[in-house]
C-alpha cells in the first residue's frame, strides 16, 4: 500500500515531502502503545477529519480529547484540562 500523509496544508511549499515521512495504516494499526491524541475543534491548521478522527480509528488503543472552542494550539488554549488529561493518561 502507498504511503499516504493524512493532511497536507494547501500553502506549505514542501507538502509533496510529506508522503515520505508518512505511515501506511497497516503500520499505524500495528502501533502496540497507548496513545492520548489532542484535537481543537475549530482547528484550522489541521483539520480534524483528516487527522485525529482518522488516527483514532487506526490506532488500536488510542484516546482522543476534543475541545470544543479549541483551534490549533490545545495545549496553550485549553491549558487546564489538557494537563489534567495529561496527568491522568500517565498515572
Amino acid at each position: 500500500m502507498a504511503k499516504v500523509c493524512f493532511w497536507k496544508h494547501k500553502i506549505c511549499p514542501h507538502a509533496s515531502k510529506l508522503d515520505e515521512l508518512a505511515l501506511t495504516n497497516e503500520q499505524i494499526q500495528s502501533i502496540n502503545v497507548q496513545t492520548l491524541l489532542f484535537h481543537g475543534l475549530n482547528d484550522m491548521v489541521i483539520p480534524i477529519a483528516d487527522t485525529s478522527y482518522r488516527l483514532i480509528e487506526l490506532l488500536p488503543h488510542a484516546e482522543l480529547h476534543v475541545f470544543n472552542e479549541c483551534g490549533h494550539w490545545t495545549q496553550i488554549e485549553k491549558n487546564e484540562p489538557f494537563v489534567e488529561n495529561i496527568l491522568r493518561f500517565i498515572k
